[in-house]
């Protein structure tokens, strides 16, 4: 390739990118300008004044680049390879392996980042337009994956199936209960996690059976919010925070929930750390470091987002996970913004934490459902929240739940399903408690919740009807006390857990969505082989009757979930829903 048509490249801008722009001579050959030698020369004086410091650091490094061509014949394809500021060269690709073809180069010092580009020959072609570059060195070398036509590097072989991730037959037909540990009681100090356990024997009686603890690991004095900070903002993922416990209560508490016949997942905050963490040591761990200074993130600024590109901290987290399975023998992870963590992490973290046992993985991203493919089973039903809210806000009527009632169908993948909810620890202190918000909804949602696809969440303080928003950043206790709602939440559940239809994922039935003679009532069914479940719900404030042809796959004997007697239903039936109601019509009795 001549110079001009080098400086006019792809890889031509990309040199100057890093700020290595040629000057080109009359005679066509590189004169690079005396300020660009003396910035080298400057740089060259700073690394062998700082050499000493480096001693440890790898004196050479080891690139592997894997290509799969996307077809044809690539016998004269190669490489041309540069690192920020200087020349680059070519790199023949020299082996082939089942993935494609293999080239390998050890530069004679330590490399952090490099570009890459694969062409024929002298330039005579390129793959398509793309420039590649490559970040993620584990001492001092990296190893990658391309395939023809496509940006993405690989860290990992892209042709090794990752496993999917398989619901575990205890969450089947389980609901889930999430605790927020330093309002769950008006314990002292260091005795949070005695409070939990000593409430064991309630929640089971709820019949919840997955048990969710918020964040229970130190938080970051560094730009804390409030005076006891987020739970968000973690300090070190491989301890306890004493304003709970210590280790050995949260063992013992795991261990008695697990006698008590629940299963208990953390929450895992894996895009961003405490600005004191002790991963901040590592400052290349981080996406954002200024004049050598780990910027907090520009929303949530008492974090600072990690960087993804690099493989010591992907390791280093994958770790961090492990050792709670391993430890204290937990049953998975709720993922917080799972979606600003690449997805071929999630894959990576699945693959080595199933391995240990079956966990349930639920992912806090509810807008791309890419992640449920490879590396969750669950993720949040952020947009039925956002249905109902705006249900409560608006009294539509039953045409406005067609697409909240499909979604599932429409855009899950097969198998997998949302966690449903009315509230949850952001949903209450942010935006109000689901008082507020659905005013008299909030039964007959929470019935809807409980009987659409998906795996409902309680609160903690749902079930006693908590009418106020607890503080996220200072201790704001719950005060229990007796409650109708008790009662109601426990029977919501009973139905969820005895009929299989309502069981999650592909344990469970598809959901059939029935418009009658009145549109103010919502009616679907739910039906897994002889199990049955009709829906009935009153939208409005006034009583209402509703003719609707069901059929006979609907049609039968069901018992009714307000008392308990048994009702046949026909292919045609008129229902009957009281003002702010709905009932619930099933082939298992429950009380």
């Amino acid at each position: 390739m001549c110079p001009k048509a080098l400086a006019n490249s792809s890889a031509g801008r990309r040199m100057a990118f890093y700020g290595f722009s040629p000057d080109l001579s009359a005679d066509g050959e590189f004169n690079w300008s005396m300020r660009k030698f003396l910035v080298m020369v400057i740089a060259a004086l700073v690394i062998v004044l700082g050499f000493s410091s480096l001693s440890n650091a790898s004196t050479t490094s080891t690139v592997t680049i894997h290509y799969q061509p996307a077809a044809g014949n690539t016998d004269d394809w190669n490489l041309w390879l540069w690192e920020p500021s200087q020349n680059g060269f070519n790199v023949d690709f020299t082996a082939t392996d089942a993935f494609g073809k293999v080239a390998t180069y050890t530069f004679d010092h330590s490399v952090t980042d490099i570009g890459f580009i694969v062409k024929v020959g002298n330039f005579s072609k390129k793959d398509g337009t793309i420039d590649r570059s490559i970040r993620n060195f584990v001492n001092g070398n990296a190893e990658v994956w391309v395939r023809g036509g496509v940006v993405t590097v690989y860290t990992a072989n892209p042709d090794i199936v990752v496993p999917k991730p398989v619901l575990p037959t205890w969450a089947q037909s389980a609901s889930i209960y999430e605790v927020n540990v330093r309002q769950f009681s008006s314990a002292a100090a260091g005795s949070k996690f005695v409070a939990v356990k000593a409430q064991l024997p309630r929640l089971k009686a709820l019949g919840v059976k997955i048990l969710w603890l918020m964040p229970i690991y130190p938080i970051s004095v560094e730009g804390r919010k409030g005076s006891l900070g987020s739970p968000y903002a973690v300090s070190d993922y491989k301890a306890v925070n004493p304003e709970f416990g210590s280790l050995a209560s949260l063992k013992s508490l795991v261990d008695a929930a697990h006698a008590q016949g629940f299963h208990v997942i953390f929450d895992w905050v894996a895009n961003h750390t405490g600005l004191d963490n002790v991963w901040t040591v590592h400052k290349d761990w981080y996406q954002t470091v200024v004049n050598g200074v780990i910027q907090p993130n520009s929303d949530w600024t008492d974090v600072a987002d990690l960087n993804y590109e690099n493989a010591d901290m992907r390791a280093a987290m994958i770790d961090a996970m492990k050792y709670w399975v391993n430890t204290v023998g937990i049953d998975g992870y709720r993922c917080d913004f799972s979606g600003g963590v690449p997805t071929d992490f999630w894959e990576e973290a699945n693959t080595q934490l199933q391995a240990i046992k079956p966990l349930f993985m639920l992912s806090e991203n509810g807008n791309d459902y890419s992640q449920l493919q490879s590396a969750f089973v669950a993720n949040y039903g952020w947009s039925l929240l956002n249905d109902l809210n705006a249900a409560a806000r608006n009294k539509g009527d039953a045409f406005e739940f067609i697409g909240t009632l499909k979604q599932v169908a429409n855009e899950y993948p097969k198998g997998t399903f949302p966690m449903t909810f009315i509230t949850n620890h952001d949903e209450n202190s942010w935006n109000g408690t689901e008082y507020e918000r659905l005013g008299t909804f909030v039964k007959r949602f929470s019935a809807l919740y409980f009987t659409i696809p998906g795996m409902p969440l309680i609160y903690n303080g749902q079930e006693i009807g908590l009418k106020r928003r607890l503080q996220f950043f200072e201790n704001d206790p719950i005060t229990w006390t007796s409650s109708s709602m008790t009662d109601f939440y426990r029977k919501l559940v009973a139905l969820k857990t005895k009929n299989p239809a309502l069981w999650n994922g592909s344990a469970g039935g598809t959901v059939k969505q029935y418009m009658g003679s009145n549109d103010n009532v919502l009616t679907y069914t739910r039906v897994k082989g002889t199990n049955k479940v009709v829906v009935v719900i009153n939208l409005t404030a006034k009583a209402q009757t509703d003719v609707v042809k069901l059929g006979s796959a609907a049609a039968g004997t069901f018992y009714k979930y307000s008392t308990g007697v048994k009702t046949k239903l026909v292919s045609s039936q008129k229902f009957v829903v009281p003002a702010n109601g709905f009932e619930i019509y099933s082939t298992v009795l429950t009380k």
